[in-house]
Order: structure tokens, then sequence, then C-alpha cells
């Protein structure tokens, strides 16, 4: 009896011991599995089920110069200015807070409600900043976010100068060919943050997005022009837009506001090359920029779009709408200066046509 209870406890004890083992075996794989999941997959289903902003119809959230001028002194919005300390004191719109980029998540969780607003608009010198940063801000849930097209360029005579030394015109570099052929689907790209929740994981991907340079998600004409095979180009145009004006050589066209999901075009982009987005003028491809890297795409904004290198086509074709930098694009409102009062000019309010479909 003695010896059958002995080897009872020895047997029990051996399952006891494999069973730990397999126990931490196990525990082993479901983290690891756990450690290997592409978390591009978690935000792509959280950005489509938080609003999916960049492929529905109120996207882009861009508004007019005359717009905001009609805005500005209301209470209901928040001016954020995205530039240097030294061009904010230079001089900014009244009531305009001063904030970096990379401090924007910190700004929006201590230190203002930004619900409470009926918008949050940010400012930057020609628009193209101030389109990214709030698309990357509507991305994490902040439905009120904004972007001024053409940034302090349209609200001050001095600035616009910089708009008007960067339209252009390169007949020689468009092509009106057929539809370039779209690559064959792949996978989204990698992204690891170790957030913990689907929240967590877009709040840290975003802030490393807000941190970068913008050299990191803005490119100019110029520099993707000196080797167009290196990058995977996208015409962010509409269909008509595409084949009438004509589009850079293989970019391929994607629709705004319905290509970029995985039931679309999404996964023809390449996980392993640089891709650069044009719009009309770089306000609506910033923000799909920013949608395109929160997903952990090698994204680029081509600088100042369409109007770069096709400005007199669009200034013909597009006559009355903001989708060109124009006369009509240019105000010169009230900016203040640190500790003082500034006038620059009478405020001058243009009505611009809206442009449906695009910016």
């Amino acid at each position: 009896m003695k010896n059958i209870s002995s080897k009872v406890l020895w047997i029990i004890t051996i399952v006891a011991i494999v069973g730990i083992l397999n126990s931490c075996g196990s525990g082993k794989q479901v983290k690891d599995t756990a450690n290997l999941t592409n978390e591009s997959e978690i935000l792509y289903n959280y950005l489509k089920e938080s609003g999916n902003y960049i492929n529905q119809p109120a996207t882009p959230a861009i508004m007019t110069a005359s717009d905001f001028i009609q805005m500005m002194d209301s209470q209901k919005i928040m001016v954020i200015d995205l530039r240097d300390s030294e061009q904010y004191a230079a001089g900014h719109v009244k009531g305009a807070v001063n904030v970096q980029p990379a401090n924007v998540q910190e700004f929006f969780k201590n230190h203002i409600d930004a619900p409470s607003f009926e918008r949050v608009v940010f400012l930057c010198n020609r628009g193209q900043l101030s389109a990214y940063v709030s698309g990357v801000m509507r991305l994490l849930g902040n439905s009120n976010t904004w972007a001024v097209r053409f940034g302090m360029s349209s609200l001050d005579s001095a600035m616009a100068k910089g708009w008007d030394g960067v339209i252009g015109n390169h007949p020689e570099a468009i092509t009106d060919t057929a539809n370039v052929a779209l690559p064959a689907k792949g996978s989204l790209p990698i992204v690891a943050t170790g957030g913990t929740s689907a929240y967590a994981i877009a709040a840290i991907q975003a802030g490393k997005l807000l941190a970068e340079d913008s050299k990191e998600f803005l490119i100019e004409y110029a520099e993707v022009m000196k080797n167009p095979e290196a990058y995977h180009i996208v015409a962010y145009v509409a269909p008509e837009h595409y084949n009438k004006s004509g589009h850079l050589p293989g970019a391929v066209r994607f629709t705004p506001k319905k290509s970029f999901d995985l039931n679309a075009e999404l996964l023809t982009l390449p996980a392993d090359k640089p891709i650069v987005v044009y719009c009309f003028n770089g306000h609506h491809s910033a923000q799909a920029t920013a949608y395109l890297r929160m997903l952990g795409y090698d994204a680029r904004s081509l600088m100042y779009g369409g109007n770069a290198f096709m400005h007199d086509f669009l200034m013909k074709n597009d006559a009355g709408t903001p989708r060109y930098w124009s006369e009509l694009q240019k105000n010169n409102v009230k900016l203040v200066s640190s500790g003082a009062s500034a006038a620059t000019g009478d405020n001058k309010k243009t009505e611009v046509k809206k442009a449906a479909g695009g910016c």
C-alpha cells in the first residue's frame, strides 16, 4: 500500500511538472504571438471605426481664408500657430497660441478642452504643415480640427510672396497617357509601437509623426523629379483631372475619399518603397499622407501639389476655385506681434467658390 502510494505520488508529481512546463511554454508562445501582431491592422480598423476620416465625404477639413476671416474673432474657435517662436512673435493672428507640432498632443490633453470649440484651426506659413498636423489629430478622433488653405500666405500680403515664388509650369514632365496600371495587392507595413490598446497604438504612432521633421513627410517637386522612378507616385485626383490635365510620369490614380481602403486600392501601395502623394495644392494630400504614415507607410506629400508643375492649367480650367494659387487667395488681415498690436492692413474678404471632390 505504501509502495502504491509512493508510485501514485511520483506520477502525480511528474504530471504536475510537465503541466507547469507546458503552461510556461504556452504562455511564451502567446506572448510571442502578441508581439508579432501587426499593429497596422489594428490601426486600420481603429481609424475606420472612429470616423474613417480620410475616406468619407467631408474630407478634407480645409477652410478657405475667407471662411477663416469670418470666424477668426469668434470665441467658438481656437487658433494654433505651428510656426517657430520667432515667426510667431513677428506677427500672428490675434488670439492664436504658439504650439510646436511635437507638443500638440500634450496641449490638447492638458491645456484646452478641444471638444468645447466649434473648430480648432491650425496655421503655418503655407498650409502644408498645418494640413498634416490637423490630419493627424483628426485621425485621433478630434473631429473639429481644421487647417487654412495656403496658411498664413493667404492672410498676410508679405507672406503671400512665399506661394508666389513656388508656383510653376513644367509641361515636359506631364503625360496624358491612359491610367497607369496598379501593382498587385500586397500587405500593410509592419507597425510595432507596443501600445496595449487600439487608441494607445494610435496615440503613440501620432506622437511619433508629430515629432518628425517636416522633410520626413513633405517633399518638393524638384526633388522627386531628380529620380521619379525611386518613388511610387500617387495622383490623388478625380478621373477627369487625371486624364484632362495629365499627370506625372508613372503616377497611379487614387480617387479622393475612396481609394485608401482595404476594399479599394490601399494594398496596392508598396510597403518597401517611398510613396509620394500629390493633389492640386498639397493640402488634401498632406492629410492623406498623415493617414498613410499612421499605417506605417513611408509616404510624403508633394509640396504645393499641382501648383508646382501645372499652375497655368489649373488657373485656366479651375477658375474661381481655391485649387490654385491666385490673387483671389490673398488677404491682408490685422496681425499682432508679441506684446503689441501691429496692423498690416484692412481685412479683405474674398469670396471663393467651393471645390467639390478633392482639394
